[in-house]
């Protein structure tokens, strides 16, 4: 069994004490209190002035471990969707952790910008933003109210996402998407139309048995 410091173990206890005022939360989010980071910021409730601190704080590690937290609101985690780092940016779309039962959902305006956004050109960034966006799509916080409204919704890029919901989608919501004014979203579209045209479908088959042509049977939208 790992031992600690006597110091880092009293650093934790302060840190996971629901008594603990503000003051000295706030003295814990200085470098000599990282010790207490983890159970600080990714493992309790905090006031809303740690927060303000927490989301500001210059160390990633401590915003990555907040977006992470089960215990904010998902108003207050969703603060950091904009962060400059990526992985911090990913935590967020990942959900809480440990992740028990049903996850609330993000808002609205964190959701469009998580699933709108592009390749980050800042340099050091090891997680691309289609990778962020499919943390989000398997964490369950975005909720079917969401969905419903992103073939109308005023971003192109939304509408094209949705076409991925194709046989979720009624005739005329299939219809805008294949008028739709931007040509990607068209593309998007008709490339999703093939899974109602049995022929379109079996013209993408390969001729001979092999991984591509199991995976197509099985899943349509491969």
């Amino acid at each position: 069994m790992p031992s600690f410091p006597l110091t880092d173990l009293w650093l934790r206890g302060v840190a996971a004490n629901p008594a603990a005022p503000s003051e000295v939360l706030l003295r814990l989010l200085e470098p000599a209190g990282r010790a207490g980071w983890k159970i600080l910021c990714e493992e309790r409730d905090l006031p809303p002035d740690v927060i303000d601190a927490v989301v500001a704080h210059p160390e990633p590690v401590v915003r990555r471990r907040f977006a992470s937290n089960r215990h904010a609101a998902p108003e207050q985690r969703g603060r950091l969707v904009n962060d400059a780092e990526a992985f911090v940016r990913a935590a967020l779309a990942s959900g809480p952790r440990p992740r028990l039962g049903r996850v609330d959902a993000l808002p609205d305006d964190v959701l469009e910008i998580l699933l709108t956004a592009q390749g980050d050109s800042r340099q050091g960034q090891l997680l691309t933003a289609d990778e962020i966006r499919q943390e989000l799509a398997l964490s369950g916080q975005i909720p079917q109210s969401f969905r419903r409204k992103m073939p109308d919704h005023k971003s192109p890029e939304l509408r094209r996402q949705a076409t991925s919901l194709w046989l979720w989608l009624t005739p005329g919501q299939r219809d805008a998407l294949l008028a739709d004014p931007d040509p990607a979203v068209r593309d998007a579209a008709r490339y999703q139309s093939r899974i109602l045209d049995p022929e379109a479908m079996e013209a993408d088959l390969p001729e001979r048995d092999c991984h591509g042509r199991s995976i197509l049977l099985v899943n349509p939208y491969a």
